[in-house]
């Protein structure tokens, strides 16, 4: 998606990244007309669910996703299936799937937060907003926890989109 806002006649609106891959682009790290990042539209959002592994470590975007920190090992993907399927680079793609397929009762709720640790310290749990399909005109790094099974947003009852 990269080459695609750089080669673009006309500024591309949203770009989001699903995991957007580490080999050979992160590792090592090539130049940023190679890559992924937020020059590349007006808006681009990332959901890193491998970071470090299989996809991006680090934000890239206007707006980074960190689900269960952004590390492989999401809920419900068994440690042995990484090398074999790379179940958890690709959750990137059920849950943003999954924030569309479900936007009138479901939301995955995300926090703004310096860090993984500090989310889960309970530091950050204002200003949230909405990851995926619905998300907003956002900056920032953001946090959230999924489930281990389909329909994996946690629903935050008092969330208003």
């Amino acid at each position: 998606m990269g080459y695609a806002g750089m080669f673009m006649n006309s500024e591309v609106h949203r770009i989001t990244g699903l995991d957007p891959a580490r080999p050979l682009f992160e590792f090592p790290l090539l130049p940023k007309d190679f890559r992924l990042e937020k020059s590349d539209a007006r808006f681009v959002d990332i959901i890193h669910t491998c970071g470090g592994y299989f996809g991006y470590k680090y934000s890239q975007g206007h707006a980074d996703f960190y689900p269960n920190g952004g590390k492989c090992g999401q809920p419900g993907c068994p440690a042995h299936r990484e090398l074999i399927d790379s179940c958890s680079h690709g959750r990137s793609v059920v849950y943003f799937n999954e924030s569309i397929l479900y936007t009138k009762n479901r939301g995955f709720t995300a926090y703004p937060c310096e860090s993984w640790k500090s989310f889960e310290n309970g530091l950050c749990t204002m200003n949230k907003t909405t990851m995926g399909y619905l998300v907003g005109d956002v900056r920032g790094d953001y946090y959230l926890h999924t489930k281990n099974a389909s329909k994996y947003a946690i629903f935050n009852e008092n969330y208003y989109y």
